[in-house]
């Protein structure tokens, strides 16, 4: 738990936020973690006890959850891996540790990491070998993906993707056929969409902005509204 408190508060330090590291410890008075935020939250010094025994308890719980969750999944890969036969070298951890510690800076930058994670080297090592076993495991279940297979899975999962067809269009519904053919004819003569709104449109909204709808999709007006518009 110390852990993953550590990392967090690492992660956002990364993101510009100066968070200490407050391990949640010492259920149910949580008299060490009080003890912390007094001495390294100076705007919470003087907060009472009750109060961040309570804000204790919940970073607790999340902490608890978090790092086992990881032990469960952690656990389930190797014995799924186990299971299947699927095995991590000691030189090919032995070679990811040594990776691992270039990228830091060698074996002193490897052990300044330790010490300000709060892990071991062993801690590490469980890390890498279960990070390894995952790899694997997701290899032996990779399947090549073609053209072909992607088209069908799309085609068969439209609903999914993107968003509704749509189409922003004028629309000018007149009180009888008689008008609607006149204003047809002030189109088609030139008339702005503004103008044939507001002479021929049944409704004050149509008038208003010219018939304009935005937005329309698929069975939102009429059937011949729809075809009209190609949303068919």
């Amino acid at each position: 738990m110390y852990v993953a408190v550590k990392q967090q508060a690492e992660s956002a330090l990364q993101q510009g936020t100066n968070e200490p590291a407050i391990n949640p410890i010492s259920p149910p008075d949580f008299a060490i973690c009080i003890a912390q935020i007094h001495q390294q939250i100076p705007t919470l010094a003087k907060t009472p006890v009750k109060t961040l025994r309570s804000e204790c308890l919940s970073a607790f719980n999340s902490s608890k959850s978090e790092v086992m969750d990881y032990l469960i999944e952690s656990y389930w890969y190797q014995a799924y891996a186990n299971k299947l036969g699927i095995t991590v070298s000691q030189s090919t951890l032995n070679t990811a540790l040594a990776a691992a510690k270039k990228q830091l800076g060698g074996q002193t930058g490897f052990e300044t990491y330790l010490k300000e994670g709060g892990q071991t080297a062993e801690d590490v090592n469980f890390q890498l070998r279960v990070s390894q076993l995952y790899s694997k495991l997701i290899k032996r279940f990779e399947k090549p993906v073609n053209a072909a297979a992607i088209a069908a899975y799309y085609a068969a999962h439209k609903s999914s993707f993107g968003k509704a067809a749509y189409a922003d269009l004028h629309l000018v519904r007149t009180a009888s056929r008689a008008k609607a053919q006149a204003a047809y004819h002030a189109l088609k003569s030139g008339q702005s969409w503004t103008t044939v709104a507001k002479t021929y449109s049944a409704s004050a909204a149509g008038k208003a902005n010219g018939g304009l709808l935005t937005n329309v999709t698929q069975g939102e007006e009429e059937a011949a509204v729809n075809t009209a518009i190609l949303l068919e």
